[in-house]
């Protein structure tokens, strides 16, 4: 482990700028490098929270279900909720990409023999102060870095809202297409959809859908919401359109349901859920389970 390449991680992260040099160097003797593959759970929900990371080259996710996502960068501290709350995680970090963490086990910082109280202290402060004031949603993310990110369990990318780019016209399977991840993100913990972006994060924009101006767009976007969906849906999706390098693009934040939300296509009606980054149609008797586990 080459102490240059940790203490360059220390100094990048803003989390331990409260540390003079030499308290960082004592840092960097006991941190641990761990190595993650790119979907490598780094750690998960209910499991027993026992370290600290920094993330120091690659990319990571962590979310709490119902709460928000985050998009976690080098240099960045996460599961740091395990130094005030030793019992168990109350999220899941997953690797977006082969990453290279630091881990700081917890039981170092209440050891004097191994972190000055002194030390302990400034770190721990910094942490409090942190979760004191984090109110973070899926929202208060960029829609840029959301793209930069890809797509996720939290996450999808659709290129048109209602335009066929095969046939060349306008078509209702399109727009069924956005209305399914709308519903499995509301039947599972919620995401992000953004319409203009194609699955390989290129920016298309929504020109090729041809609505004369951005209110008629939106007020056709509520109107699908509203008949296929329903109205009650309508205070957990909230949607705008954005700029993106020169491309408008049409951002759905959607909120977590808390009964059971379906799809109305010619006559029928359809249960979606995601499943890691896709959206999957469940069947009556795999709806009848879900719901019992999921909503009630």
């Amino acid at each position: 482990m080459k102490t240059e390449t940790l203490h360059t991680t220390l100094h990048f992260s803003s989390f331990f700028n409260i540390l003079e040099d030499s308290e960082k160097r004592l840092l960097l003797s006991i941190l641990k490098r761990r190595e993650f593959k790119k979907g490598d759970v780094v750690f998960s929900e209910s499991q027993c929270a026992a370290s600290v990371y920094i993330l120091e080259k690659g990319s990571v996710t962590l979310t709490i279900p119902g709460s928000y996502t985050i998009f976690v960068k080098r240099g960045d501290v996460f599961g740091e909720i395990a130094v005030i709350n030793d019992t168990v995680r109350l999220g899941t970090a997953v690797s977006r990409t082969n990453c290279s963490v630091l881990e700081l086990n917890t039981e170092a910082l209440y050891d004097d023999k191994i972190i000055p109280s002194k030390i302990a202290l400034k770190i721990t402060k910094v942490i409090a102060k942190k979760h004191s004031s984090l109110k973070l949603r899926r929202s208060d993310f960029s829609t840029l870095e959301i793209i930069q990110q890809g797509e996720s369990d939290f996450v999808e990318f659709k290129s048109t809202l209602r335009y066929n780019i095969m046939s060349k016209k306008k078509d209702s399977n399109i727009e069924l297409s956005s209305l399914k991840t709308v519903a499995a993100f509301l039947n599972t913990s919620g995401g992000t959809l953004l319409i203009g972006v194609a699955d390989d994060s290129s920016i298309h924009g929504l020109s090729l859908d041809e609505f004369a101006n951005d209110d008629k767009l939106l007020l056709h976007f509520t109107n699908l919401l509203r008949d296929k969906i329903g109205e009650k849906t309508l205070g957990l999706v909230h949607y705008e359109i954005v700029t993106i390098k020169n491309e408008q693009i049409l951002r759905v934040d959607v909120s977590k349901s808390n009964s059971p939300v379906f799809v109305k296509f010619q006559n029928n009606e359809y249960f979606y859920v995601r499943s890691g980054p896709s959206t999957l149609s469940l069947k009556f008797s795999e709806f009848y389970n879900y719901n019992l586990k999921h909503f009630t």
